[in-house]
């Protein structure tokens, strides 16, 4: 949780900060916070206000182009994922309901990638004995290889 500097005598004690009118002698007035984060206060409220008040969580989106693109994408906020994907056998549930991890390139890292140029220098073409001969002996870590 952060340490905010702010102390409960910063907040206005006249005025509700969330429908801006003025508390009256006798209401009920509460300290707004933050239940899902950093338990921020916000301000002092109305407690009808603080019950009633719904945070809005808005996500621009900048382009939306759902030609040839999956709309059943949703962002998530999670740090790991693990994917039950039938189509790889060895940690596949079927008691699970089927779901997959997207790659997103969000900084155009393979686009920028494939706008270089490829290095060339030394490049001849290898037969099929002397390519059996570089798959037969890469290993499995091995700095250079194919993919």
């Amino acid at each position: 949780m952060p340490l905010i500097t702010r102390s409960d005598d910063s907040y206005d004690p006249h005025l509700c900060h969330i429908c801006t009118k003025r508390f009256l002698p006798g209401e009920i007035r509460v300290r707004d916070h933050n239940h899902w984060g950093s338990g921020r206060i916000n301000g002092l409220a109305h407690q009808a206000c603080n019950l009633n008040y719904r945070a809005t969580y808005f996500i621009p989106v900048v382009i939306h182009n759902s030609r040839n693109y999956d709309n059943r994408l949703i962002l998530k906020r999670r740090r790991h994922a693990i994917a039950n994907n039938p189509y790889i056998a060895e940690n596949y549930d079927e008691t699970l309901p089927s779901n997959y991890i997207l790659a997103l390139d969000a900084n155009n890292l393979y686009g920028f990638a494939m706008s270089q140029f490829l290095p060339v220098g030394n490049f001849r073409w290898l037969n099929s004995e002397e390519l059996s001969k570089f798959f037969l002996e890469l290993e499995e870590d091995s700095d250079i290889g194919y993919y």
